[in-house]
């Protein structure tokens, strides 16, 4: 259960991570135009070869994060918050867990929460 919030913590943050990754790569491409312009096409090209890797690094995270909910949900319990599961979630086509309010599929795709609007 630890591992599964510890993946789930890596695989919500990694966009934003790549994102200021590159935003920092391009202000140092940048400011070592003026200064050294081959080290501005050097770090643009290493950019280039970083995000290849950086895209399979998060396909691998995310496959991690579904192994590890299926076994989990495996055991008996929410993945998410680790409360007991009624019945076989296995059975399930699509289960949510009544303490946190968290749906998965049978394979451990955690499923986006639906935003219920209120019309008050």
């Amino acid at each position: 259960m630890r591992l599964y919030r510890i993946l789930r913590g890596m695989h919500e943050c990694s966009v934003l991570a790549v994102f200021w990754l590159y935003v920092v790569l391009f202000v140092l491409a940048f400011a070592s135009i003026f200064v050294f312009p081959p080290v501005a096409l050097l770090i643009f090209f290493a950019a280039l070869a970083l995000l290849p890797l950086l895209l399979l690094s998060c396909r691998i995270v995310r496959w991690s994060r579904h192994a590890s909910a299926r076994g989990v949900m495996g055991g008996g319990r929410c993945p998410a918050c680790g409360q007991r599961i009624p019945g076989d979630p296995g059975l399930a086509v699509r289960w949510r867990c009544e303490s946190c309010d968290t749906c998965f599929l049978p394979g451990g795709v955690e499923e986006p929460r639906q935003m219920v609007q209120s019309h008050a």
